[in-house]
C-alpha cells in the first residue's frame, strides 16, 4: 500500500538517510512510497539547502463572499430568477464576481436544489459495431 503523503519526520528522514548513503528505492520501501519521491525531495534539499515541507494538501479556499457580494447576488436572483450560470453570466456584466462564488452564495441561501440523476454514479457504456463497416 502507497502512503499518499509523507509527515515532516518521515520527511526529515528520507532526505537524511539519502545523505548519509542510502539508496533512494530502499527508503522509498521503508515509507512506502515510490523511489521518485525520494529523488524529489532530496533534489530539491541539494538545490536549496533546506528540507522541504509541504503545506497542506488540497485546492486554495478563497475568502467567504463580502456582504456586498451576497446581496448582489440575491438582489439579481431576486429580479431575474434563474439558475446558476445566468445569474453568474448577469453578474460578470457589471461585477467581478466569479461562477464559484455564485453558486457558493446561492448555495447558501438554498437557492440551488441538488438534481438527484447528476449526482448519482454514471455507467459509462461504449456503443460500438459488431464489425468495422457496419452501418
Amino acid at each position: 500500500m502507497m502512503v499518499t503523503r509523507l509527515t515532516q519526520r518521515q520527511t526529515r528522514y528520507a532526505v537524511n538517510s539519502r545523505r548519509g548513503g542510502k539508496s533512494a528505492s530502499t527508503i522509498a520501501r521503508e515509507l512506502k512510497v515510490i523511489p521518485r519521491r525520494i529523488q524529489q525531495l532530496y533534489s530539491e534539499f541539494c538545490r536549496t539547502g533546506r528540507i522541504h515541507m509541504p503545506l497542506r494538501p488540497g485546492r486554495y479556499k478563497s475568502p467567504p463572499a463580502s456582504d456586498h457580494t451576497r446581496q448582489l447576488v440575491l438582489q439579481m436572483h431576486k429580479t431575474h430568477p434563474a439558475g446558476v450560470l445566468y445569474t453568474a453570466k448577469r453578474l460578470r456584466a457589471n461585477h467581478v464576481i466569479s461562477y464559484r462564488i455564485t453558486y457558493q452564495i446561492m448555495k447558501d441561501n438554498g437557492l440551488v436544489v441538488p438534481s438527484a440523476t447528476k449526482s448519482r454514479r454514471r455507467k459509462w457504456v461504449r456503443f460500438e459495431r459488431r464489425y468495422s463497416n457496419a452501418m
